[in-house]
């Protein structure tokens, strides 16, 4: 790591998992390809993090049997034209194919192992940049890693089943 830059400076990948397939949504294609504002959800969750300055790369980790990513990667080096933009293939769960993606920037991009890489999903285009930020800001000073989350707002109600809700978190 760079001791010139403060560590709110430093530079950070973004790993996007975007294996996933949308069966429990039952849309004509997975979520992140749907089109929002004639952009696909994909395409907006990579926006909010292409502002920041620390942004070293974009690592898409896709699905060995998505036919819809060669053409959106087409798409992503005109939108995003100074933004590295990369792929890799992910793995049968989440945690496979995030691991497979953090293995791909070790060994293919030859990052340090000790390299700040934010994960993020491709269907979770609402992430606030100043929520990012603040995320960022913590680096340094023997910190290894952060989990960006909100406090509850309101009334939240959880449910084990389908129809009823069978807890209740209410604003501290």
């Amino acid at each position: 790591m760079s001791t010139s830059l403060s560590s709110a400076d430093e530079a950070v990948w973004l790993v996007i998992p975007a294996s996933g397939v949308g069966k429990r949504m039952s849309a004509e294609c997975p979520k992140q390809y749907l089109k929002l504002h004639d952009k696909t959800i994909l395409e907006h969750t990579i926006s909010r993090f292409a502002q920041l300055p620390q942004l070293q790369g974009v690592l898409i980790v896709v699905s060995e049997a998505d036919e819809y990513w060669p053409d959106l990667q087409t798409t992503l080096k005109y939108t995003f034209p100074d933004i590295l933009i990369i792929s890799c293939f992910g793995g049968a769960e989440r945690s496979d194919t995030v691991a497979n993606g953090l293995r791909y920037l070790i060994q293919e991009q030859q990052i340090p192992p000790d390299s700040w890489v934010m994960v993020h999903d491709a269907a979770r285009p609402c992430v606030r940049l100043g929520d990012i930020q603040s995320l960022l800001a913590i680096r340094g000073a023997g910190v290894v890693g952060g989990i960006l989350a909100t406090p509850v707002r309101d009334t939240m109600k959880r449910s084990e089943g389908e129809y009823q809700a069978n807890h209740t978190h209410r604003k501290p």
